[in-house]
């Protein structure tokens, strides 16, 4: 596996919402299309390669406070398999690279990535239903 910049969104776009989408629909929330694309243009957006597939993507915005992981998916098949360590590792990199203090992300409370997160130690600063932020100090 490798990470490349990705320079579409659209692989991206495609996996966030069909990852996110049980998550919307359990917790009444709607797609915001000029969010993300507000977003793509904040990030450094990554795409997990495998060969010359895509298999997941890796978002991080950068700001003076902290480094923000605003996605983190990998299409299903290619869940469990601890590439989504693998790729937490790249973020600490960069945002250490870029000097951040800290690593900072929300989650739904509901989303199994929640055990991923704190055994790669991430401590919950506070709750935002139905999200949890979660920080990492670098």
């Amino acid at each position: 596996m490798r990470f490349v910049p990705a320079t579409s969104p659209v692989f991206a776009r495609r996996l966030i919402r069909h990852g996110m989408a049980p998550y919307y629909r359990r917790h009444r929330l709607r797609w915001n299309e000029a969010g993300f694309t507000d977003s793509w243009a904040r990030c450094r957006n990554f795409e997990l390669m495998c060969d010359d597939l895509p298999i997941g993507i890796l978002r991080l915005e950068f700001t003076a406070e902290a480094a923000y992981l605003r996605d983190l998916h990998l299409l299903p098949e290619w869940r469990n398999r601890g590439l989504g360590r693998t790729a937490l590792r790249l973020a600490r990199a960069l945002a250490t690279e870029a000097g951040s203090p800290l690593l900072r992300l929300k989650v739904f409370a509901d989303n199994p990535a929640v055990r991923l997160y704190q055994s790669a130690g991430f401590v919950l600063v506070r709750a935002e239903p139905p999200l949890l932020c979660l920080e990492a100090a670098l």
